[in-house]
């Protein structure tokens, strides 16, 4: 059984880790949040061309971007995929890393997303 301060601890991370991650703008996910973790988070579409983070054991060919959270740099960056579909950084195709600072738009075949971190200089896990 967990207690009163752990449930209370629990609850504090997530309700903070649900402004994390990356939101969708438009299309028929709009307002849904994709997570992100400390590490690299893959980012590609489901068959509905709809966004997803994707496992780590996910096919290449599905992977659009990457971005990574380096906990002890508190940095997040941007890395092309393995994908042939690109990702876009605002209105330039992704070809080399792109640090991101937060508020960045990105975008996964007709899907646009916009970056919003919690974790940073100022704040990390």
């Amino acid at each position: 059984m967990v207690g009163v301060g752990k449930m209370a601890e629990l609850m504090y991370h997530n309700i903070f880790l649900r402004g994390q991650g990356c939101h969708t703008l438009d299309g028929e996910a709009k307002g849904r949040d994709l997570r992100l973790g400390v590490g690299r988070t893959f980012l590609g579409l489901d068959k509905d061309g709809t966004p997803v983070t994707l496992s780590a054991d996910a096919p290449l060919s599905l992977r659009q971007a990457v971005l990574v959270y380096d906990g002890e740099a508190k940095a997040y960056t941007l890395l092309p995929g393995s994908s042939q579909e690109l990702c876009y950084l605002g209105d330039t195709a992704l070809l080399e890393p792109q640090e991101l600072a937060g508020e960045e738009t990105l975008r996964l075949g007709t899907a646009t997303l916009k970056f919003v971190p919690f974790c940073g200089p100022d704040f990390s896990w």
